[in-house]
């Protein structure tokens, strides 16, 4: 028992800049664990009594070396963490004293690994004296430091609100790049709603804005990040305002030149949000003049709507506009067609007022002293300029419309929403729609068991001091106590909007300033078991809003026809009818779903296949999108069920050689039908999804399969892991409570 603890030495590995870590923490854990307990059975025997002072001893020399082990562990998580930050000369020169606190904890801590190196046997590291109270130093330091740390990027969150959407470790990765203003372009796509990366001028000032898709927006004034003399925060926080005053200017300029040219020309010289935003301001003036001509004036109106949505059509059809314009034009339609559908029950209803109801509960973007506002009732909502990048806008149904209107009077009696309803029914994107149609930032937090005081105390300080819109996801998950937590922060942040204050201090945290406009809501879905319920606090400040069944029709036959197909009635009618005959004849797998989600992903697809597959006709788009993404979950004999049923609905199609043209081989493998036809769904699951799951009984090939679909897709690394020998916290990852990241 004695010799084995001497002869047990530290699982290390030598890292960057020739230092050593500890490894394999648990290895240890456990063999003095089964060490300790051999000796807590010797103890029992009647030997004890003879060597009581030496087994006494012993005992308490091994509860030394596992604290020992348990501190060293910490002090190693705090080095690793901190290391990368204070040997930043930005970052020391604000952290002066806490830098000196470090330097003493690093010089301990290499000292200690240098000895690793040197000896590697626990009992002759863990288990020197002295080493226990060096630790103990170490960590008391390391307190300190963190709370220096932390006041420090407390600071910097006051003076560019935004840090509050981002964990310590990006904050400080930001500020820790005040030379070089370029390394900052990963994190502002975090930090801002549609900039992607920024482009930069010859002498290194920032002249426009490029969103994910590569829309280019010219800033009004190039900003000079040098001048920020090394404040990151001061030249993001100019880039704030500098995108504001730039997409001000452009909408200005895009409806001075809106009369000067037609529509489907007017629409290729200007950015996709400038596009929506004037096509909805320029409808609601022009029916509110309608209304005023009559009849006639109404019916003219509603013809010229007709007439603009088929021009955009003929965009569409043109294999030399670019990507961006298309993509502009698909959402434009969505819009045109709320907007023609609005005015042809104008006309029906032969509406004259502005302050007749149905023309009131209509969202509007009227113009007022040079300021946008959205109107929907009694609501006036400012439009905020906030660069949005490319908009997909959702189809305006009578459920969204009254959704709208509960959210927006919510907004307006400085309460707050939440809605309810099933997985798949746009919960959250009738959020995010709302608050595009404002052009204000919108920022999303999960609700889980991880979720804790400090993060989500972070979290709605960001959003006051920004003045954004953001949602709470699914905040049944959470605790009862954040829930709490939650109605009370609410509750002050109600208060405040109230009162008009500037300012507002959250129990046991600095006071901070405010910006008006911001408004939070939460999702609920009320078909799972196991959640929490909400506590009554917290249900009397959200305004509830409810969704079941949304309306499919209307959601799928808009989509189809933005995207350019002429038969969309029939084509709506055979994809939801067939997927309703397919969920009632196949059994009810929980992995099975034919809900509005695989609908919407179905039509996607088939925007694509339509987009480059001007010859191949409507139907046979539409059966192939709905193979490709339906039998990828499927066992075999539901998906021949599947496809019979398919082929009842689409006569004359044929599931036959759909993967015709792909070379497939492997010279060690005999690639049989079935194999093949597996690996090319999981080809295509791989070039249409985010993630993918291979599902199946062991030695089935799965593994195969996928290796032989990755080769298929040129440049495609593969890492492997086994999440049977991870934690859980290693494999999806985790709330770390010190910095209120995700790790």
């Amino acid at each position: 028992m004695d010799n084995s603890l001497k002869s047990f030495e530290h699982p290390a590995y030598e890292g960057r800049n020739n230092i050593w870590y500890l490894n394999s923490i648990p290895q240890v854990k456990n063999f003095l664990h089964a060490v300790q307990d051999e000796t807590r059975r010797k103890m029992c025997k009647d030997i004890f009594d003879a060597f009581e002072k030496e087994v006494l001893g012993w005992e308490s020399q091994l509860v030394r070396i596992q604290d020992t082990i348990s501190k060293w562990t910490k002090v190693q998580e705090c080095w690793l963490y901190l290391e990368p930050i204070l040997t930043v000369e930005d970052i020391i020169r604000y952290l002066a004293h806490e830098s000196i606190l470090f330097k003493e904890v690093d010089s301990n801590w290499k000292t200690m690994m240098d000895n690793v190196a040197q000896d590697p046997r626990v009992l002759k590291t863990a288990g020197v004296p002295g080493m226990l109270e060096l630790l103990i130093k170490s960590l008391k330091l390391l307190e300190e430091i963190n709370v220096g740390l932390t006041s420090y990027l407390d600071q910097r969150k006051i003076i560019f609100p935004r840090f509050f959407f981002l964990s310590n470790k990006q904050i400080l990765a930001i500020l820790s790049e005040s030379r070089d203003p370029t390394k900052v372009q990963p994190y502002l796509r975090n930090i801002f709603e549609g900039i992607h990366h920024v482009e930069f001028n010859d002498i290194h000032a920032i002249q426009a804005m490029i969103s994910s898709l590569g829309e280019r927006i010219q800033l009004s004034y190039a900003i000079q990040p040098r001048e920020a003399k090394g404040c990151v925060e001061k030249w993001l926080y100019d880039l704030q305002l500098q995108m504001v005053t730039s997409m001000q200017d452009l909408m200005s300029a895009s409806q001075e030149n809106y009369n000067g040219f037609k529509r489907n020309e007017w629409i290729t010289e200007w950015p996709c949000q400038i596009v929506l935003t004037v096509a909805l301001l320029v409808w609601t003036a022009d029916i509110q003049e309608a209304m005023k001509g009559g009849e006639q004036a109404l019916y003219e109106q509603f013809n010229r709507q007709k007439t603009d949505i088929q021009d955009l059509l003929s965009i569409l059809d043109d294999n030399e506009r670019s990507l961006l314009v298309k993509s502009t034009v698909n959402t434009l339609i969505v819009q045109d067609i709320y907007m023609r559908d609005v005015t042809s029950e104008i006309h029906k209803k032969k509406i004259s007022s502005e302050n007749d109801f149905f023309w009131l509960k209509q969202l509007k973007l009227m113009s007022s002293d040079e300021d946008l506002t959205l109107n929907m009732l009694n609501v006036s909502a400012p439009y905020r300029y906030e660069y949005l990048g490319m908009i997909s806008r959702l189809v305006i149904t009578p459920v969204t419309e009254k959704s709208f209107m509960a959210l927006l009077t919510a907004f307006k009696s400085f309460y707050f929403g939440i809605i309810e309803g099933v997985s798949g029914v746009g919960k959250s994107s009738l959020m995010k729609d709302l608050a595009c149609y404002m052009a204000i930032m919108y920022r999303v937090k999960n609700g889980s068991s991880d979720v804790n005081i400090n993060s989500i105390t972070s979290f709605f300080k960001g959003v006051a001091s920004s003045g954004c819109w953001a949602i709470i996801e699914d905040i049944d998950r959470c605790s009862p106590d954040i829930m709490s937590l939650t109605a009370v922060l609410m509750e002050r942040l109600r208060t405040c909007a109230k009162d008009n204050s500037e300012s507002i201090q959250f129990v046991g945290h600095e006071k901070f300033n405010i910006e008006k406009g911001y408004f939070i809501a939460t999702t609920v879905n009320s078909a799972y078991i196991g959640r929490n319920n909400i506590p009554d606090d917290l249900k009397t400040l959200l305004r509830p809003v409810t969704i079941m069944y949304p309306d499919k029709k209307v959601i799928i036959e808009a989509k189809l026809f933005s995207i350019g197909f002429t038969k969309y009635n029939e084509m709506y009618s055979k994809l939801v009818h067939s997927l309703e005959m397919i969920e009632s004849q196949l059994p009810a797998e929980i992995h099975y779903n034919f809900g509005l989600r695989t609908i919407i992903r179905i039509v996607d697809l088939a925007a694509k296949k339509f987009s480059s597959l001007k010859e191949t006709n409507e139907e046979k788009i539409i059966f192939q999108s709905t193979i490709e993404i339906l039998s990828k979950s499927l066992n075999e004999e539901d998906m021949q069920e599947m496809k019979k049923i398919l082929l009842s609905f689409f006569i004359g199609m044929s599931s036959q050689g759909l993967e015709d043209g792909i070379n497939l081989e492997h010279p060690s493998l005999i690639i049989n039908p079935k194999i093949r036809a597996k690996v090319m769904e999981v080809r295509q699951a791989l070039d249409n999804n985010a993630g993918v799951i291979i599902y199946g009984s062991t030695f089935s090939a799965k593994s195969k399969i996928l290796m032989l679909a990755t080769q298929l897709k040129p440049a495609t690394e593969i890492e492997v892991i086994n999440p049977k020998a991870m934690e859980r916290g290693d494999l999806f990852g985790t709330s770390d409570c010190s910095n209120t990241g995700w790790m």
